[in-house]
């Protein structure tokens, strides 16, 4: 078959297992290959769109670019194993396959769907970027079975790290979902023998025999009698979900950090760096340590094609921490910090948005109470004039920046002039009066605090302070 006649290709998941599909190598897109799958397994377009094709061999696990075709991925892949692979014996054996794919493209030879280029496999699976409320809301069996096997890889594998109790647990609901019920005549110790370790994280694999992990996931298995395969495999995924690191893509790693001695290091060297929505996650294998950095915190980063590093904001006023990891695979790394860094500071303007709408609302509440339940008195219409000429933009924007945000500072809160009624500055009231007030303690600026006694300085009620002298600045 030459690239330009239909040829069946595999393409894998995560667990091993595949699908041919009819594809036209000099033709067919990434894009359209993943259309192709995705129909073969009836998902919709929504729902689609939380997976996409992966070059995957060995340690490098790579997003395709959606307009190269499958032909240009078999002939430029060994070049991209070769530059982003730690493996370097693989790396060797890739060099030397990017000249034979040379050798066959002259000599017209043909690639079967069992013959891809230094290993190469086509995978579906979930995107490096997937918003874990996106994935909470998928309702697709098929979609949930393709979470739940990247689950069970990760975990396996040892890219979730968890303590032996919870391991069990998911072995357990693993072991529901593979066989169904238990059977004490057929599943007994020494059923699996080898294969039970799919079911262990590699963590543990050296701790006991496989015999023994056998009969501890038996017990466990037992209590799941009954369930049906959808059911165990959400248990799975609602259990893993609540780790800060689920949905990470994970890249292997040298952790090198600057002036530190073998026996001082705070981490064992070889090491795995996991990426997704709530930052970056440094597993330690050997040290049976996790460290997680959120976004929020990560003060600057870069990559060089060999090295990747990124200062830690601290909380204690000292200087940031430097983290560097030596990897190959740098640059992909800095990639996928770029993108999730950006859908994290989307997902907080929209979370911003939505608190501005709620508290837009609940002070347009207070304002037309206050002006219905009591005779309208001048500061009333003040008030009253300040919420309609306003729009609540810029008391929402004052409450939300200069208070809430900055703790009552007073570089920050200070406003010029005396309150009308007491005479007292502006800015002092924050400190002294309000941030000893329980309204503030107890609620947010914005919500409905109403209560019946009085600021000490001036005697008003609490609640018209908000309405009356704070707006009237």
């Amino acid at each position: 078959m030459s690239g330009d006649e239909e040829e069946p290709l595999r393409v894998y998941f995560i667990d091993g297992s595949f699908k041919s599909v009819p594809v036209i190598p000099n033709e067919t897109t990434i894009e359209e290959l993943w259309d192709i799958v995705g129909d073969k397994l009836g998902l919709t377009v929504d729902v689609a769109q939380n997976f996409f094709i992966w070059g995957i061999q060995g340690d490098l696990e790579m997003l395709l670019y959606a307009d190269s075709t499958i032909a240009e991925v078999r002939a430029e892949w060994p070049k991209y194993h070769r530059k982003y692979s730690n493996d370097e014996k693989l790396t060797k054996r890739a060099s030397r396959m990017l000249k034979s794919s040379f050798l066959k493209r002259f000599s017209r030879a043909t690639i079967t769907e069992t013959e891809e280029p230094a290993g190469l496999k086509f995978t579906f699976k979930p995107t490096c970027i997937v918003p874990i409320r996106v994935e909470r809301n998928v309702k697709s069996v098929e979609a949930i079975d393709l979470f739940y096997k990247q689950a069970v890889h990760n975990m396996v594998k040892s890219n979730y790290p968890t303590d032996i109790d919870t391991a069990l647990q998911l072995a357990a609901f693993q072991m529901q979902v593979t066989v169904g019920d238990r059977d004490p005549e057929i599943h007994k110790p020494g059923y699996l023998g080898p294969d039970i370790l799919k079911y262990i994280p590699e963590w543990y694999h050296e701790q006991r025999g496989h015999a023994d992990w056998e009969a501890l996931v038996y017990v466990r298995h037992d209590l799941n009698r009954g369930k049906d395969k959808l059911i165990c495999q959400m248990l799975y995924l609602q259990l893993v979900r609540q780790y800060s690191y689920y949905g990470s893509t994970v890249f292997a790693a040298k952790y090198t950090p600057p002036g530190q001695g073998f026996f001082h290091q705070e981490f064992s060297g070889d090491m795995k760096l996991g990426v997704n929505g709530e930052g970056i996650h440094i597993i330690d294998f050997f040290m049976r340590r996790f460290y997680s950095v959120p976004f929020e915190k990560i003060a600057a980063m870069e990559s060089d094609g060999k090295y990747f590093w990124f200062t830690e904001r601290t909380d204690t006023g000292l200087a940031p921490l430097m983290h560097t990891v030596k990897t190959r695979q740098s640059d992909l790394i800095e990639d996928l910090v770029h993108d999730w860094f950006g859908e994290w500071k989307r997902t907080k303007q929209q979370l911003d948005a939505e608190r501005f709408r709620q508290n837009s609302q609940r002070l347009l509440s207070i304002a037309i109470d206050d002006t219905v339940h009591r005779p309208e008195t001048f500061e009333d219409k003040i008030v009253t004039d300040y919420y309609a000429v306003s729009g609540l933009t810029s008391h929402v924007w004052f409450f939300q920046n200069q208070m809430t945000t900055s703790g009552f500072d007073d570089k920050a809160t200070g406003l010029p002039g005396n309150f009308p009624r007491c005479n007292r500055p502006r800015k002092g009231c924050f400190t002294s009066d309000f941030n000893e007030c329980p309204c503030f303690k107890l609620f947010p600026p914005n919500s409905d605090t109403r209560f019946d006694d009085t600021i000490p300085c001036c005697n008003r009620p609490r609640k018209r302070c908000f309405t009356s002298d704070f707006n009237d600045k």
